[in-house]
């Protein structure tokens, strides 16, 4: 049956159970019941689409039951994210490792292959000098094979060159203690605007020890260079070494290096004038200006014009070169400088180290 709504609702369908209950054919009466109608309008009936239904006094009507989230989901989640993070991490890591090993691998075996071809130049210089001497043995003048420029030269995979300087056209500051060339050399030093004092010092650091006490001279003082330092009492090795003598600074020696050499030996041929600048034949006593250079073919006999009243004794050739090689490979070059010795046409090594590449001949 339908119970008619009284409150201007729709009617709803329901069921009812008699008052006296509903009979079991076996077992007589069940149980008593009441009837009860609930009316529930249309728009409160349950929806699927919105959830829940519920009257107007919000009971809550029969409907979808709806899925309660689950926390432990979120848990999953960030730690699923955290983990492909740390994965991330470690895979970026691996490669920037990987890259940088072989960046390194790399640039050991450019230095060892530029270390190689700076050797190759150093006796590609020597076989120059040589080939000079064949074709000039008379004389060494500006002209020569030795004075051309030799840079960028392929080797297979990378680049040589080299840089030959004659240092028998400078004054040599190992002949410090001689009194004409101690002359010189303060004449030279005046000119570039150095202290000429700083030449005692020089002679004075060079000085043999005292035979009797072994002493070093008291004169010899050593720069402030916050290490110990005790002068040799020897020859110079190299223009570097000025550097540890008071007075003397990277400046000064920049200045000097064109015109003073240490590399002086026994043998050694007198300044040649085909080579030695302008300022060095003044030193040595010759009255002549920047614009009198030796001819390319250079003088024909040491009766330079000018140097009738030389202090120090001028020739035509040279016999101690140094060399400035280098090679390149890649990112890396490698330079060493040795000092020669030419006797005809044969060479001898009278040094040989390592040197900074800055502006190498092999680019």
């Amino acid at each position: 049956m339908s119970t008619p709504a009284t409150d201007g609702r729709s009617a709803v369908p329901s069921h009812e159970t008699p008052l006296s209950g509903w009979r079991h054919p076996e077992r007589g009466v069940i149980r008593d019941s009441v009837v009860v109608h609930v009316a529930v309008p249309a728009s409160e009936q349950p929806n699927p689409e919105r959830g829940v239904a519920r009257d107007g006094a919000g009971v809550r009507l029969a409907g979808p039951a709806r899925e309660q989230p689950n926390p432990e989901r979120g848990v999953a989640l960030l730690a699923a994210l955290l983990a492909l993070t740390l994965l991330t991490l470690i895979v970026l890591e691996s490669a920037d490792f990987v890259g940088v090993h072989r960046h390194l691998a790399r640039r050991s075996s450019n230095a060892v292959a530029a270390r190689l071809l700076a050797r190759s130049a150093a006796h590609g210089a020597e076989a120059v000098l040589i080939a000079d001497a064949e074709q000039n043995p008379q004389f060494t003048t500006i002209s020569g094979l030795w004075a051309r420029p030799w840079a960028g030269i392929p080797i297979g995979s990378g680049t040589i060159g080299f840089q030959i300087e004659d240092e028998a056209g400078k004054l040599d500051l190992n002949r410090a203690g001689d009194s004409k060339h101690r002359e010189a050399l303060e004449v030279l030093f005046d000119e570039l605007d150095v202290d000429p004092g700083l030449v005692a010092q020089v002679a004075a650091w060079i000085a043999p020890p005292d035979p009797e006490t072994g002493a070093i001279s008291a004169d010899a003082r050593c720069a402030d260079l916050g290490v110990p330092c005790t002068p040799p009492g020897r020859p110079m090795a190299s223009l570097d070494e000025l550097l540890a003598i008071e007075g003397f600074t990277p400046q000064i020696v920049a200045r000097l290096r064109p015109f003073v050499t240490a590399f002086g030996i026994a043998g050694r041929l007198p300044i040649n004038a085909n080579t030695a600048p302008p300022a060095v034949l003044r030193a040595a006593g010759c009255r002549i200006g920047d614009d009198d250079q030796a001819p390319l073919e250079g003088w024909p006999n040491d009766d330079v014009p000018g140097c009738e009243q030389k202090r120090l004794p001028l020739g035509l050739r040279s016999n101690v070169f140094r060399i400035v090689a280098s090679g390149a490979r890649g990112d890396v070059t490698q330079a060493v400088e040795v000092v020669v010795e030419r006797r005809g046409k044969s060479v001898r090594r009278l040094s040989w180290r390592s040197v900074p590449a800055f502006a190498s001949p092999a680019g």
